[in-house]
């Protein structure tokens, strides 16, 4: 029979009423109850004046500093695992894994702790006394948090781009901040109040599907709850970015759930193929929108607001007089040729074409043949484009060269 009240005690997820129970046995599981309804007042009630708290972090506190955690919290839920009870006379030694959701009465959300312990009692009069606890964090599956922490991360960057609320993903701390480098500098944003304000004004606007491919992870756990993360990103998948962005993740568990306290995101923003690309859509666009007569459409291709924007064109040289236009004169040359331009009827194609893009302009060289209706070539030059980055690529300088 002693057999089996062990082998039930030792199983049992939290106190259960035995057979022929011990003097501890009868005012611990009650002060477990009565802790859970009212945790503060127990706790203050329960622990002696010596009392000693030592973490697994190192932190050692009193009985005042120990029931400040508990100030707050309005009620406990608790549930155990692998419980131990070892009795010394009137001394008691209590161990196992203990998981407890906190419940504030202050609006802070849930706190989940999870943790081994071993706590320590004594039996005075008819009352129990907590001499000592001390708590060692549950030291995480490396594997699986792991893979837990790759598939939020990748989730986090296709939220953001789809315009999602992603402010779950960040940990709501005075030390949270996310910065990465631009074009012509960096963006920084310190504190959660800067994160979250940036995050709603970015909700439901420009969403954009991305299917980001992450490789080459490194993972530094700090303990049970901290850790940093180094991997590559592939933004827009392999083949339309031939360097990644190098990206660095400080995590932090909260309630179970990793949170981002950290964000560093290095971008090459040099000539990858998807750069490469939207600059070639630029030059082509602008052309387009020439043979088609449509001259809005072709100033949109242009940062004409520039001063120094220009172009060199040997022909304009007998249509209006001059062989180049730049700034004030090139635009008052658009809205005179913005009144007269008809659509042209011809078709073109782009050979020898050669690009160069940098981090905030870019440029490009290639020979143009151009077509009449009916097929004969009607013009072959060589041209090139200047292109700087305004609210996407835009062609700043152009020269063209009748071959």
């Amino acid at each position: 029979m002693k057999k089996l009240q062990l082998t039930l005690l030792c199983l049992s997820l939290c106190i259960a009423p035995i057979v022929a129970q011990s003097p501890f046995e009868k005012l611990y599981k009650p002060t477990l109850d009565a802790y859970q309804k009212n945790p503060h007042k127990v706790f203050l009630e329960l622990a002696a004046d010596d009392f000693v708290l030592i973490s697994g972090t190192g932190v050692i506190a009193d009985k005042a500093t120990t029931a400040l955690f508990f100030r707050d919290v309005k009620t406990v839920d608790m549930s155990f695992t692998n419980q131990r009870i070892k009795e010394i006379g009137k001394t008691a030694i209590v161990t196992g894994h203990e998981h407890s959701v906190r419940h504030y009465e202050n609006g802070t959300p849930d706190q989940i702790i999870d943790y081994l312990f071993t706590s320590t009692y004594e039996i005075r009069g008819d009352k129990l006394v907590l001499l000592s606890t001390q708590h060692t964090p549950v030291a995480p599956n490396p594997v699986t948090e792991q893979e837990t922490i790759k598939t939020m991360l990748r989730q986090e960057t296709i939220d953001a781009y789809a315009a999602k609320d992603v402010n779950s993903y960040f940990a709501q701390v005075p030390h949270l901040f996310r910065g990465w480098n631009t074009r012509t500098g960096y963006e920084v944003d310190m504190s959660w109040d800067a994160i979250k304000k940036k995050n709603e004004s970015a909700f439901n606007t420009n969403p954009r599907k991305m299917e980001p491919i992450n490789e080459n992870f490194t993972f530094k756990f700090y303990g049970a709850d901290a850790c940093v993360v180094t991997y590559d990103q592939y933004l827009y998948g392999k083949e339309n970015a031939a360097i990644p962005s190098k990206e660095i993740r400080v995590l932090e568990k909260q309630n179970g759930n990793w949170k981002i306290a950290g964000l560093l995101a290095m971008w090459d923003y040099s000539g990858n193929n998807f750069e490469q690309n939207n600059v070639r859509k630029t030059i082509e666009a602008e052309t387009n929108a020439y043979h088609a007569g449509d001259v809005a459409a072709l100033n949109k291709q242009w940062a004409y607001n520039l001063s120094y924007v220009e172009r060199q064109q040997t022909s304009l040289k007998t249509t209006a007089g001059a062989a180049y236009f730049k700034g004030d004169a090139l635009r008052s040359f658009g809205d005179a040729f913005a009144k007269v331009h008809k659509p042209t009827g011809q078709t073109y194609k782009i050979l020898d074409y050669e690009a160069h893009v940098g981090s905030t302009n870019a440029w490009v060289t290639y020979t143009q043949e151009t077509y009449n209706p009916d097929g004969k070539v009607a013009s072959r030059t060589r041209e090139l484009r200047i292109l700087e980055r305004v609210n996407g690529w835009k062609i700043v300088a152009m020269s063209n060269v009748e071959l």
